[in-house]
């Protein structure tokens, strides 16, 4: 697994600060680890853009981050989902709002 740059660990521990004052359901330590695998294992955070966000994309990011990665891997990992519509089961991948990867997409790919 990657690490994160200490210039990146840095932004992250503002980001954890902001998440303490908000009272996001994660310990600090918890959130810190896993923004920072994420961002070093396949899914680069815009962390400017996260610290900076509203608050509901900031819960969105940090809360669903926590909920998806996966701990050994540092990477964001997929999940079942039933498709009510289709009867079936799918395979989707958790995408934060302030990832690097939705500013490849210019929007974030599951919204039309």
């Amino acid at each position: 697994m990657k690490t994160a740059s200490s210039d990146d660990v840095q932004l992250i521990r503002a980001i954890v600060k902001r998440a303490a004052r908000l009272r996001v359901h994660s310990p600090q330590h918890r959130i810190l680890l896993d923004l920072a695998a994420c961002h070093a294992n396949g899914c680069p955070l815009d962390l400017y853009g996260l610290l900076g966000s509203s608050e509901a994309d900031f819960r969105h990011d940090v809360e669903g981050i926590s909920r998806h990665i996966n701990r050994e891997t540092g990477q964001l990992d997929p999940r079942e989902v039933f498709d009510y519509m289709s009867g079936e089961q799918s395979q989707v991948t958790f995408l934060p709002r302030c990832s690097q990867k939705v500013e490849e997409y210019g929007r974030h790919p599951n919204v039309d």
